[in-house]
């Protein structure tokens, strides 16, 4: 394909995708709102059960705010406070000081070797079930397999309380423990919300005397100087879960720089997190189908080193398709020589573990096939193809619908944010807690004028509704996710 036959094509995908919710001020929007909710849950949390000192740190796609309103999976780190692990450790007061040993671990992983620990806390209980002495080296480590399990011997023992609430756990996955949780209260209609995917996981801060430092010193083009200043003052943490080719994985953490990474994607321009959501689109519907080994995580890095060595003139509207072929030249590149670097680490291969020689050979040949016939991969997105043609066809109706799907949208996030607004201690504590905080919203002055907006919005007429109350959820959930 020409340059300017590129260049055509990526000016269309950007209007594509703003017609479909992509725009950077619905990203930042969806983002806003999942940190607030979070942190409504965090705060009422806190007031429930005083006593545990946690954390809750958004992540993931819904943290970056680049899934759909009611689309993808919800990443939570629930960080253990009072606690620090540091690299050269000593005792502080108020603090369970943990020692990071790092030096016989794999690039990203380390041993925790706690100095002191006060069984006053929930977490220091939690921690103290973690705890192993090795007798080779005289020291007590803390077990990453041992808190995942007890992070799910603890969901198993203590199910959600909520009538209508159901969880369901999953197998574990990296450092998560996975849930699936479903909510039934339409019961008369015969229809339920979609389950909800929940990755939680237990995460201890971690401050690092010389990562950051070598990462803000590197040379590049992006991120700018302040930015980078910025990210290498933030804190780490460290996750349970070793690396799968290590004798000792059961006492190694994986290090995460997770919170740099959220302020480096709020910073992406327009371009950027456009090609962040066509890369993950391309994987998740032409690359996954053959080869499943490339997760949202490496999608993330690829995204970063990518970025990295452009300059910023390079992403705009008409260099849309260029960069998205660059970034899947880039990952070819990785895998032929079978490493490709953490972002913020770059000893760290994210390739290692990740799939068998088979899948690696199958994911060459379909980056081949993708970048040998560049001018029809994003043609080969159904969404993008199909938002092109409505443009194309009819300027005027995709305008109306996408007014009309924004519209949609913000009464939507309007709706959650007043839910999360009546959530308080004395509602968590009932068993009918969901119904409860549906009644506290009923009673908002402003519901009535938000339901009958969405009945205008989506062509839902009263008596319909009076019959199949679920209807326009059903209506919501299929626009929004």
């Amino acid at each position: 394909m020409s340059n300017k036959s590129n260049a055509e094509l990526s000016r269309m995908t950007i209007a594509a995708m703003d017609m479909i919710c992509y725009s950077k001020e619905k990203i930042e929007s969806r983002a806003d709102l999942m940190r607030r909710i979070i942190a409504e849950a965090e705060k009422t949390f806190k007031q429930s059960v005083p006593g545990f000192d946690l954390d809750f740190v958004l992540t993931g796609s819904k943290g970056d705010g680049i899934a759909k309103l009611f689309e993808s999976d919800i990443d939570v780190m629930i960080v253990l406070r009072k606690f620090l692990c540091l690299d050269n450790a000593r005792l502080e007061n108020e603090l369970n000081i943990i020692q990071i040993l790092s030096t016989d671990s794999p690039p990203g992983y380390t041993k925790l070797n706690p100095l002191d620990m006060e069984c006053n806390s929930f977490g220091a209980v939690f921690l103290g079930f973690t705890s192993a002495y090795d007798l080779n080296r005289g020291q007590v480590f803390l077990s990453s397999t041992c808190a995942r399990n007890l992070m799910e011997l603890a969901y198993e023992l203590f199910p959600l309380p909520y009538e209508g609430v159901h969880r369901q756990m999953k197998q574990q996955c990296g450092p998560s423990v996975p849930a699936s949780i479903s909510l039934n209260i339409f019961t008369i209609t015969a229809w339920k919300f979609p389950a909800t995917e929940s990755d939680n996981v237990i995460a201890l801060p971690y401050i690092s005397s010389s990562i950051l430092d070598v990462w803000k010193k590197r040379n590049r083009k992006w991120p700018p100087p302040h930015l980078c200043q910025e990210v290498s003052e933030t804190e780490g943490f460290v996750v349970p879960v070793g690396s799968s080719y290590s004798e000792e994985q059961n006492f190694e953490w994986r290090i995460s720089f997770t919170k740099g990474e959220n302020i480096l994607v709020s910073h992406f321009s327009s371009v950027q997190l456009k090609l962040y959501i066509l890369l993950k689109m391309v994987f998740k519907k032409i690359v996954k189908p053959n080869c499943g080994m490339i997760t949202s995580y490496i999608v993330k890095n690829i995204l970063f080193w990518v970025a990295e060595r452009n300059n910023l003139d390079m992403f705009t509207p008409d260099k849309l398709i260029d960069l998205l072929l660059q970034c899947l030249a880039f990952l070819r590149e990785c895998l032929h020589s079978n490493f490709l670097p953490n972002y913020m680490i770059p000893s760290r291969n994210l390739l290692l573990g990740k799939g068998t020689p088979h899948d690696k050979i199958k994911l060459n040949r379909t980056l081949t096939d993708i970048l040998e016939d560049s001018d029809c991969v994003v043609m080969r997105l159904d969404t993008i193809r199909n938002s092109i043609r409505v443009i194309y066809q009819s300027p005027v109706s995709a305008r109306q619908y996408s007014e009309m799907r924004d519209d949609v949208e913000k009464l939507a996030i309007l709706t959650n944010l007043i839910v999360c607004s009546k959530m308080s201690p004395a509602l968590m504590q009932q068993s009918t807690f969901v119904y409860d905080l549906l009644f506290e919203f009923f009673k908002e002055p402003s519901f009535f004028g938000i339901l009958f907006s969405l009945f205008s919005l989506l062509n839902v007429d009263l008596s319909s509704f009076a019959s199949n109350p679920g209807q326009l959820m059903e209506l919501l959930y299929g626009l929004l996710s």
